[in-house]
């Protein structure tokens, strides 16, 4: 029969086990708000970009600088499709889909993201076959490229990060609206030149995005905390950058995708040109502020808001009759001639 000592350290093992995979309402959530995030993306380049990039070269520079946002989108919600895929394939172990490899099911899901989203963005551009072709194959790459990050372990990791990720939806629509803009670029705008409304713009671009680093990291921590997951500090840094990962990760593939957009757009203008190198840095910059700022929150909160837990003294006990250990006070010292035999007596004596 175990000691209850042998019971407890057994228990305590357990606890700190693999993290469990994410939940039903923590699947919906997410499902609902990659939907909602592709689909302003689609509907924005129905609505503001098709109709520039048919009739105008020159639009092509608009689309250059939309992409990353719909890179960012279809990234998500490929990462999103595959851990549903996965967390599917957890809740049936004997299924043919739960014995393959995770980042095949994975990449499956971004897959099937990726024919959606880029199906509907060929479509947008049907009038540019050549468009068409190079943005709805950037996009349905990007999403399989997702699926694989939904693979990662553990789970509670990823998921923490996707859910960080809504945080960075939400704060992009609201900073996006006309009179909150406007309102925080007059707040930082100097003497109301071009220069300066150019630099309070990339300040409040900034701003908006270290905040959401912020909040991103302190709904990582609550996540983490609630489900109790159990991750090393890696994982909480890497659940934090998540968000910021996937927008700088967007605009390197700008970048890579724009240069033979911009050169089958023809000559480009000198004002265009400049428009894209401010506007690029400035997305740059505020992708890695909330890398960083997501990051080191998700890590500081662990250290400054986790509760620290006593460690419990060990008691010494006296021994039982049958030698086991019995809590109590310390056990005196057995006396000589008492509780031992005497040697000094004579029928000791051989």
């Amino acid at each position: 029969m175990a000691s209850t000592k042998e019971r407890s350290v057994t228990a305590q093992a357990t606890s700190t086990g693999p993290a469990r995979a994410p939940g039903g309402v923590a699947v919906s959530v997410l499902a609902v708000a990659a939907a909602v995030w592709v689909g302003i993306q689609i509907i924005g380049l129905r609505t503001l970009l098709s109709d520039v990039v048919a009739d105008d070269s020159q639009g092509v520079v608009q689309l250059v600088l939309y992409l990353s946002g719909i890179i960012v989108g279809s990234t998500f919600a490929g990462v999103v499709a595959g851990t549903i895929v996965l967390w599917w394939t957890a809740g049936r172990p004997d299924s043919w889909a739960a014995r393959q490899p995770r980042a095949v099911a994975g990449a499956f899901g971004g897959l099937v993201v990726g024919l959606i989203a880029g199906g509907l963005t060929f479509a947008v551009f049907s009038d540019k076959t050549g468009v068409a072709s190079l943005v709805g194959g950037v996009i349905g790459a990007t999403a399989i490229v997702g699926g694989l990050v939904a693979a990662l372990r553990p789970p509670a990791m990823v998921t923490a990060g996707l859910l960080g990720g809504i945080v960075l939806l939400v704060i992009w629509f609201v900073r996006g609206l006309n009179t909150v803009r406007d309102t925080g670029v007059d707040l930082l705008d100097g003497d109301g030149s071009a220069l300066s409304r150019m630099n309070a713009y990339s300040w409040y671009s900034l701003s908006t995005s270290l905040l959401a680093g912020v909040l991103i990291g302190g709904v990582v921590h609550v996540y983490l905390r609630r489900t109790g997951a159990k991750i090393p500090l890696l994982g909480h840094l890497f659940a934090g950058a998540l968000p910021g990962l996937i927008c700088f990760y967007a605009e390197i593939i700008m970048w890579i995708v724009g240069k033979p957009l911009l050169a089958g757009a023809g000559e480009i203008s000198v004002i265009d040109e400049t428009g894209i190198q401010l506007q690029s840095g400035t997305q740059f910059n505020a992708a890695m502020a909330t890398l960083f700022a997501g990051a080191m929150t998700a890590l500081l909160a662990v250290g400054l808001l986790t509760p620290k837990t006593a460690p419990v003294p060990a008691q010494r006990g006296k021994t039982g009759a049958k030698g086991g250990a019995t809590t109590g006070a310390k056990a005196r010292p057995a006396q000589k001639g008492r509780t031992t035999p005497g040697r000094g007596r004579p029928e000791n004596r051989p």
